[in-house]
């Protein structure tokens, strides 16, 4: 294979959608945070629903919309915190990937990182960007901002010969429908007991 070189700028939005998909998908408590945060979209809607036909809510319900709310609030403002924490320690935003036989070396600024493929715990390609991690916990991303077709196909080329790769959706996408209608059963279920 032709080796690729490759010169990107990263972003602050790049480490959020990092630091997010990461979280979800290799720490064991936080796997269903999308699954959380659509459930509590869900209850909200539906009380708003309910408090429009004339519901008067009662203590225990007011208490589950504010956590709902909460909830809401909370994991995106926490998110955009220790993305912003990660981002604001990288020295320099530019760094230049090289795919080669002998592994992943990427370069930012002076300093130089070599990855080596059996070295490599999986790799993720979504629609915005390749992710590289060492470790379950630990990622490099790749924007694919401003690269074109061609170096895409052969990034992914060199990632499904010698690494593990996968594709897969970012984790903020929506839950597919049923996930919607299970939630919402769940929720009424939920809403319907602490009511009554």
């Amino acid at each position: 294979m032709s080796p690729v070189e490759v010169r990107v700028t990263l972003e602050e939005a790049d480490v959020r959608r990092g630091l997010f998909f990461t979280m979800t998908r290799h720490s064991p408590g936080l796997r269903f945070l999308p699954l959380f945060y659509g459930l509590s979209i869900v209850a909200l809607l539906f009380g708003v629903v309910v408090l429009a036909r004339g519901h008067e809510p009662s203590t225990y319900e007011l208490i589950f919309g504010a956590a709902c709310v909460g909830f809401l609030s909370l994991v995106p403002l926490g998110l955009r915190r220790m993305a912003a924490q990660m981002f604001a320690r990288v020295p320099v935003r530019d760094a230049t990937w090289r795919f080669r036989d002998a592994g992943i070396q990427i370069q930012s600024g002076q300093a130089v990182t070599s990855h080596e493929w059996f070295g490599l715990y999986r790799t993720y390609e979504t629609r915005l960007a390749f992710y590289v991690h060492d470790k379950p916990s630990v990622f490099h991303v790749l924007p694919k901002r401003g690269l074109d077709d061609a170096t895409i196909e052969a990034i992914r080329g060199w990632l499904a010969a010698r690494a593990k790769p996968k594709r897969a959706i970012e984790t903020v996408a929506w839950m597919s429908p049923s996930m919607a209608m299970i939630g919402m059963l769940v929720v009424t279920a939920l809403w319907v007991w602490l009511g009554g």
